[in-house]
Order: C-alpha cells, then sequence, then structure tokens
C-alpha cells in the first residue's frame, strides 16, 4: 500500500528525540517508473531509512541527496524529475524501465513534532486525513471524501503543492466465513486491507478461528448489505456456503458501487444465478461488473490456493485502476 501508516509513526518518533529527518514522497508517475504516486521514505540524520520511494538509481541519488541536506541544514523544500532511459541527459535515473518519476522532498524538525504527532495518531485509530506539502511547508486538512486521492500541482514560476488523503485503508469484505474466507483473511491482511468477513452461521469454527480479520460479524444476509461501505476503497468477495445465498447476496449489493466486487462460482453456476437476476429486472450491465468466476485462473485448488487467485485479482484491480 502507497499510504504505510508506521511512517508517521517512525516519524514523530524521530522528531521526539530531535532528529531531524528528510521526507520524500513520489508525488507523480507515468509509465513504467519504479515507484508509484504515494510511495515514501524518511531518512534520519541518525543514518535510518524507512520505506521507500521505488528503489533503484532514484531512490540511491536521492538518498544521497537527504543525507547531504541533513548534514548541511539545508531546510529547502524540492522537487526533482525523473525519466528512466538511458538518453534522459540531467533527468536520467540511470535505469532502463522507460516511466518517469517526480518526487519531492521536505527536511521535517522540531516545528513539524505537533504535525507528526497529528499523524501518527490518525494513523493509529484508522482516521483518515488530508496531507498537504508545498514548496512552503506542510499542513494536514481534515478528509474530505470528494477531493481526488492524489493531486500535484506545479506552477511556471517554482512553486508546487501535493495533496494526499492518508490512512485510507482499502477494505475487504469478505461475505461467507468459510475455509477459503478464513485463508483469503491471512492473506488479505498481508497485503495490508483492512478485513471484514461476515456469516449468518453462528459457532461457525473457521469464523471461531479466524484471527487475522479485523472485524467478524455474524449477520442474516438479508441485512448484509447495511454492514458495507460503497466506494474507491471498497472490495467484496461473496462466498457464502450456497448458491441461494450467494444470489441473494449479489442481488442485494450488485447496483452498488465497490472498487472490486467478486463472487465465487463455477461457469455453470454463475450462468444460474445471473439468469435468475436477469429474470428479476437486473440488467446485464450490472453483472458484468462482477468478477466471477473468482481470481486469476491459476489452476487454484486448495483454499490457499484460491485466495491467493482472488488476492491476486484485487490487486490488479487496485493497482490499474479498473
Amino acid at each position: 500500500m502507497q499510504n504505510k501508516p508506521n511512517i508517521w509513526k517512525k516519524a514523530y518518533k524521530n522528531l521526539s528525540q530531535g532528529h531531524d529527518i528528510i521526507l520524500m514522497i513520489v508525488v507523480k508517475t507515468s509509465g513504467s517508473a519504479p515507484g508509484k504516486t504515494g510511495f515514501k521514505m524518511l531518512v534520519s540524520e541518525t543514518g535510518e531509512l524507512y520505506g521507500t520511494i521505488g528503489g533503484g538509481g532514484t531512490e540511491f541519488i536521492m538518498v544521497e541527496k537527504a543525507k547531504q541536506m541533513l548534514k548541511t541544514g539545508d531546510r529547502s523544500a524540492f522537487i526533482r524529475d525523473f525519466e528512466h532511459r538511458e538518453d534522459a541527459g540531467e533527468k536520467s535515473s540511470g535505469m532502463i524501465c522507460s516511466g518517469e518519476n517526480t518526487i519531492a522532498g521536505i527536511a521535517l524538525g522540531s516545528d513539524h513534532k505537533e504535525t507528526m504527532g497529528r499523524l501518527s495518531e490518525n494513523a493509529f485509530n484508522n482516521i483518515p486525513c488530508r496531507l498537504i506539502i508545498t514548496s512552503n511547508g506542510l499542513e494536514i486538512k481534515k478528509y474530505d471524501k470528494d477531493e481526488g486521492d492524489f493531486i500535484f500541482l506545479e506552477s511556471e514560476d517554482g512553486t508546487w503543492r501535493y495533496e494526499e488523503n492518508v490512512n485510507i485503508r482499502d477494505s475487504l469484505f469478505i461475505i461467507g466465513g468459510g475455509h477459503v474466507g478464513l485463508a483469503l483473511s491471512k492473506i488479505s491482511n498481508i497485503v495490508g486491507f483492512h478485513t471484514i468477513v461476515l456469516d449468518d452461521r453462528e459457532d461457525l469454527d473457521t469464523m471461531n478461528e479466524n484471527r487475522f480479520a479485523h472485524e467478524r460479524i455474524i449477520v442474516d444476509y438479508e441485512r448484509v448489505a447495511e454492514h458495507i461501505q460503497e466506494g474507491d476503497h471498497s472490495y467484496v468477495v461473496i462466498m457464502t456456503a450456497g448458491h441461494k445465498a450467494d444470489k441473494q447476496v449479489l442481488e442485494s449489493l450488485v447496483n452498488k458501487e465497490f472498487k472490486y466486487l467478486g463472487m465465487i462460482a463455477s461457469k455453470q453456476k454463475k450462468a444460474e444465478i445471473y439468469k435468475t437476476l436477469m429474470d428479476a429486472g437486473i440488467p446485464m450491465v450490472c453483472l458484468e461488473r462482477v468478477h466471477s468466476p473468482i481470481g486469476l485462473p491459476i489452476n487454484s485448488i486448495t483454499a490457499e490456493e484460491i485466495a491467493i487467485s482472488i488476492i491476486a485479482e484485487m490487486i490488479k484491480v487496485k493497482n490499474s485502476g479498473g
């Protein structure tokens, strides 16, 4: 995930101990660049490095610049453009992956301790907010869901402004707490999703054994939609204990807006459920947005393999914007 909450904790810890740091952020990306927009890295005057802006030659150059700034006491904010081609001249990163990056950096000292403390506390409590970094400083604002996750503006006079929604966690709603739901909870936790498992069965062993999900909810499937938030950071997987419940849940969710909606099914089961829903008035254009059969086609068999295929498909959607 681009927004690593622990980076604010690291920043606050360094500032609390009296150590200045340089915060670097990838503020713009195009093509096959190694660091995506929102990637962050800290360089402390203690020599500690945390996070990444993509690795490789770009990161090496920027880390050396940050170390030099800390050594000389340079407090100026900066941006630098990189082109990952051999013929890019002064903008060359020494890499040949053909994309482009713009990286911004800002020095943080004792005067930023309070702001980093607020960011760290918000991250710990999973409270979204708006980070604003300009050529003149850094501030945080209240989160507004209608603002874009990433905005970068650059003026001809050399001033610039970067805004990002931080502490926004992608949430995975797993409807069905069986063996695949358990395996999916484990892997989704590893890759950074806030994971919620919902099931209508009391005393289900795989629900009780699930220590990976952040939330476990027992709910009648007629009311499951009440527990699922719409939006670009919501991913939903339907895998109940039977096709009737799958159809019921899909019918209640298919007209809602999610980043990803998938249903575990064979081609035959999918065809039967879709026909029933279309007969009930659900437009095919809505059903076409559902990922089913679910997951990337890797010939998965075990619960863990199925979970990996699902996570891989979700990541593909997340990182492609599709």
